[in-house]
């Protein structure tokens, strides 16, 4: 890990393009942090921010999507509130702090529009928890954290 003091602190990159093909960073660090950092909107350049075994994913066009979650922290309830920029196949998954699936939200074909949903985790434990929006050309992150 580098200090959030560090220059080298939200000062990498989440994507590249090579010969028209767009390489993503992982959504988790090795340790489970949530990439890129939720305060920054940026990775870092740290070590544990690569993983060689990363997917290659091929994108045309970047899709704008807006992604909150309120309250957050959270007690049992959350409210998931995103817009799309266009129609596309949405998907929201929340994993645990460990990177397991924990509940799968949402999984159709959504109008361009502005969506808000409640995800109830009443039997779940306190803890930290990733909600994770996939359209067909994006990828947003939301850490959450239920407490007591």
């Amino acid at each position: 890990h580098i200090d959030m003091n560090s220059p080298c602190a939200a000062m990498g990159i989440d994507s590249l393009d090579v010969n028209g093909i767009m390489y993503y960073c992982p959504l988790f660090d090795f340790e489970g942090d949530p990439r890129p950092m939720p305060s920054t909107y940026m990775p870092d350049m740290g070590a544990d921010e690569v993983d060689e075994g990363t997917g290659i994913l091929t994108f045309e066009k970047k899709n704008d999507i807006s992604l909150i979650t309120f309250p957050n922290p959270f007690i049992n309830s959350t409210t998931i509130e995103y817009e799309l920029q266009q129609p596309s196949t949405v998907q929201i998954t929340i994993y645990n702090q460990l990177g397991e699936q924990v509940s799968v939200i949402s999984k159709d074909i959504q109008p361009k529009a502005k969506f808000r949903l409640r995800w109830n985790s009443e039997n779940l434990p306190s803890g930290i928890y990733y909600c994770v929006l996939t359209t067909d050309k994006e990828m947003k992150t939301m850490k959450m954290v239920k407490m007591k």
